[in-house]
């Protein structure tokens, strides 16, 4: 078991870093980094335009990254390397761009430079949305619309904006990244936050033009195994993990994503003595960032592959295993 700090995973580039990552950049004429982008950004128009590292580089490089993706920030600290990464043409010569540390250093230096892009709010149409939920979905749908004229409500039934954001651990994105995000985003427009629980968005187009329905996912799918009652959901563990009392426990954690991989780091965290992992997957095909899952292995939690929970054992009241 590993007993050393953990430290922060979010990479921000020392200014000779990004260089070397800028100068690295082919500046392909297809741009397939910009194609394998989910929300279109192009790290190969950003990346050039910081180049020469001056303040109105990353001022305009931040305008880039900021005008296709509201949470450039955030993208930036936690964006897998499935994407762009996987796309760049690096790849054929010797490694990729490291295009997410390179986004989040830009961002964080044109805030630390206050260099960030102010964009001009559009002419009111005269129209009014409400979305529901503030997550990333209705987040950036809120960013969108107020860009269109839009007035926009953004319901949200939780103490905090954000949504599942707010799940992921500090050490990988800190909140202040996303309290950032969510200033820009409010500077776009009328946009007015409600703390508020909808729980029937039909009634909401009696006053509203149209509804955008964003909640997310509440509960997580169920194993439907033996005693699974026993043990505790992976979304409700990572909002409130100071609940549980885990010094000196030994912690499984069932599943192979993100959440799991936060759940068994966050264990190791707070003071459990062991975390496990067990997937019905191969290891090789876990759907997690190659740092990501090199940090678990290096902090001695071990994934069981190729595994399929049958019950949680339950001796006396208390789980004695699965």
């Amino acid at each position: 078991m590993f007993n050393g700090e953990f430290m922060e995973k979010i990479e921000f580039l020392s200014l000779a870093q990004l260089k070397s990552e800028a100068d690295r950049c082919l500046y392909c004429e297809e741009k397939p980094c910009k194609e394998a982008c989910p929300v279109d950004c192009s790290p190969a128009d950003f990346i050039m335009a910081v180049k020469n590292l001056k303040n109105s580089d990353f001022k305009r490089s931040a305008k880039i990254i900021m005008s296709s993706n509201p949470l450039g920030g955030v993208c930036g600290a936690v964006c897998p390397d499935w994407f762009c990464v996987k796309a760049c043409s690096r790849n054929l010569f010797d490694k990729p761009i490291e295009i997410p540390s390179v986004q989040a250093t830009i961002i964080q230096k044109a805030r630390e430079l206050n260099v960030m892009p102010k964009f001009d709010k559009a002419e009111k149409n005269g129209k009014k949305i409400a979305i529901i939920g503030s997550g990333p979905a209705g987040l950036s749908a809120g960013a969108v619309m107020a860009q269109l004229g839009y007035e926009v409500d953004i319901y949200e039934k939780e103490k905090k904006l954000g949504g599942a954001i707010n799940l992921i651990p500090d050490e990988r994105l800190p909140k202040n990244v996303l309290s950032k995000d969510i200033e820009f985003i409010k500077s776009l427009g009328e946009i007015k936050f409600i703390s508020k629980e909808i729980k029937d968005p039909k009634s909401l187009l009696s006053k509203y033009d149209a509804v955008i329905v964003s909640a997310g996912v509440d509960k997580q799918i169920r194993l439907n195994i033996k005693n699974e009652d026993k043990g505790i959901d992976g979304l409700l563990f990572l909002k409130d993990i100071k609940k549980y009392k885990l010094k000196n426990r030994r912690v499984a954690v069932i599943g192979g994503g993100a959440v799991a991989a936060d759940c068994a780091m966050q264990a190791l965290r707070n003071g459990a003595l062991k975390a496990e992992i067990f997937t019905r997957k191969n290891i090789g095909d876990i759907q997690l960032p190659k740092k990501e899952l090199a940090d678990i292995i290096y902090r001695g939690i071990n994934i069981n592959g190729r595994s399929r929970i049958a019950e949680i054992v339950i001796d006396k009241g208390k789980i004695k295993g699965i």
